[in-house]
């Protein structure tokens, strides 16, 4: 069975950016995905389209254009701090 790269990528980038806060274009293609350029970069391309596959995804991730740098916002921290928020269940 096939993953769906797209959504695997969307959720690392926005779970490494959590522990990272910002990285470089260059960079993130040699990090997260440096098999298959095309599919990080989608990651930036789409991070304020409703095609990202994280859902409302749109506001988690914000880029500057000029620095090349992509940055989780803190509406990207507190979605990922909700989700594991939780305590381990005895």
């Amino acid at each position: 069975m096939a993953i769906n790269e797209n959504a695997f990528l969307d959720e690392l980038a926005l779970h490494y950016l959590y522990k990272a806060e910002s990285i470089s274009t260059d960079r993130i293609e040699k990090v997260l995905s440096p098999n298959d350029k095309q599919l990080v970069n989608n990651v930036i391309c789409n991070r304020k389209n409703l095609t990202s596959y994280v859902n409302n995804n749109i506001g988690y991730l914000a880029y500057d254009e000029d620095k090349k740098i992509l940055s989780i916002t803190a509406k990207g921290k507190k979605c990922i701090e909700d989700r594991y928020s939780e305590k381990r269940k005895s």
